[in-house]
């Protein structure tokens, strides 16, 4: 059969049975051996530049077939087969282009095919080819699409595969493609998916996560961890998230996009915490976890968890208690202290319940809350009736005021001060504070 392939004056009918019937016999485990040993790959490497597109196709389908077994990968670049996939990548036949691209996503399953791929440049080829293909939709590139979103999410997986993707307009081409994805029907899901996929891995890279930032992919995740996406999108989004918020610019882009007055991206994580999914949770508790380093990110994320006890405490435990008490107002912002803000006291009720659920699980939790200065002088206004939390109030403040004087002097002068303001009527009904701090 090789002779044959190698006869330069063969006719084009006889070459494509040849090829036609190798491709039928390489599934076989011996054939692939005794293919290989026979110089069939070189010869579909030069039959690769046919002029007749279905030698091209059977060729290249061939060189597919071949590549399952480590033998036939290893003869590639002896046998010089990477240049003709390259050009052909693109070649003017849309059948040709899909049996190049199914090689070569099929040589992508493997650490030392990603390896060649990478020392004969052709991820840099991929790369190309996709830019070209996804900026315009066609039908016919379709599948030579799918093909290469799945070679790069092999690719994708080692820093040898991501690093030629880095600084080619990659990551914009696949944030751009999102968009684009609906042309494509019956294939958007899948194609929407693969694109996350690719994504989430190169953001994994440092130089990833600048692009990332750069092309605001956080904004662009966000729109497939709504609750009516499927798993795999909601999944593939929140690692997107997860990885770029590392970035401090992540960071504050997460914090920034906001909808309705709402900051979008927290809502939606909040709403996947509530989901039974729990490899998105550990995702999205990431993501908090990550925006959470940015103060301003650490206020919002609890102002919002506070309405869900068991979901902050999951989330950041102990640590919620400091921004939880940052989150209460000073006695000097107040208009006319003690009364609260009635438009805001909804809001610090929340709070106030919150700390109070950790003070009562962690044993040490009222030493984080003594960090806060003056803690005790922003509780004070809560021990009133109209408060509608002085119980939970009274029940933190004997806890802060048993281990620290300086409190218990603070919430007394309080006391003296605004008391006669109905706090010390409603002080009556806590004889367990009382006793401490008189």
């Amino acid at each position: 059969m090789n002779e044959l392939l190698e006869f330069s004056h063969l006719p084009i009918n006889l070459s494509e049975e040849t090829l036609h019937t190798l491709n039928g016999l390489v599934s076989h485990q011996s054939t692939k051996d005794k293919m290989i040993n026979s110089r069939i790959m070189e010869s579909c490497g030069n039959l690769l530049n046919s002029e007749n597109w279905t030698v091209r196709m059977e060729a290249a389908y061939l060189i597919g077939g071949l590549i399952f077994m480590m033998q036939g990968r290893n003869i590639m670049i002896l046998n010089d087969v990477f240049p003709p996939l390259q050009r052909h990548l693109t070649d003017e036949n849309t059948n040709v282009r899909e049996a190049v691209a199914w090689t070569l996503c099929r040589l992508s399953n493997s650490r030392d095919g990603v390896a060649k791929l990478a020392e004969s440049c052709t991820i840099i080829t991929m790369v190309s080819a996709f830019i070209n293909f996804s900026k315009a939709p066609k039908t016919k590139n379709k599948m030579c699409l799918l093909y290469l979103l799945e070679a790069f999410i092999n690719i994708s997986e080692y820093d040898i595969g991501i690093e030629p993707m880095l600084g080619t307009g990659l990551m914009k081409s696949l944030i751009n493609f999102l968009k684009l994805a609906k042309k494509y029907k019956e294939q958007e899901i899948v194609m929407i998916e693969r694109t996350l996929h690719v994504i989430s891995h190169i953001t994994i890279h440092p130089i990833g996560k600048i692009e990332g930032t750069d092309e605001n992919a956080i904004s662009a995740a966000s729109k497939y961890i709504n609750s009516n996406r499927s798993y795999e999108q909601k999944r593939l989004g929140t690692a997107v998230i997860m990885t770029v918020t590392i970035e401090l610019e992540g960071k504050n882009q997460a914090v920034g996009l906001k909808k309705n007055d709402k900051f979008k991206v927290l809502e939606r994580l909040f709403e996947l915490l509530k989901g039974e999914h729990e490899d998105i949770r550990i995702n999205a508790k990431q993501c908090f976890h990550n925006i959470a380093d940015l103060p301003e990110g650490f206020d919002k994320s609890v102002t919002l968890l506070s309405s869900n006890l068991p979901i902050l405490d999951e989330v950041f435990g102990i640590r919620a208690i400091k921004p939880l008490i940052r989150l209460l107002p000073k006695l000097n912002t107040y208009e006319n202290p003690p009364h609260i803000s009635p438009q805001k006291l909804p809001f610090y009720q929340q709070y106030v319940k919150a700390i109070n659920f950790l003070i009562e699980k962690y044993e040490d939790a009222e030493s984080e809350a003594i960090d806060t200065p003056n803690i005790s002088q922003k509780l004070g206004p809560f021990l009133s009736e109209e408060s509608g939390v002085s119980k939970e109030t009274s029940q933190i403040l004997r806890k802060i005021c048993i281990k620290d004087a300086h409190n218990k002097e603070v919430l007394k002068k309080f006391i003296n001060d605004y008391g006669d303001e109905g706090i010390k009527r409603n002080m009556v009904k806590y004889p367990n504070l009382m006793n401490i701090i008189s």
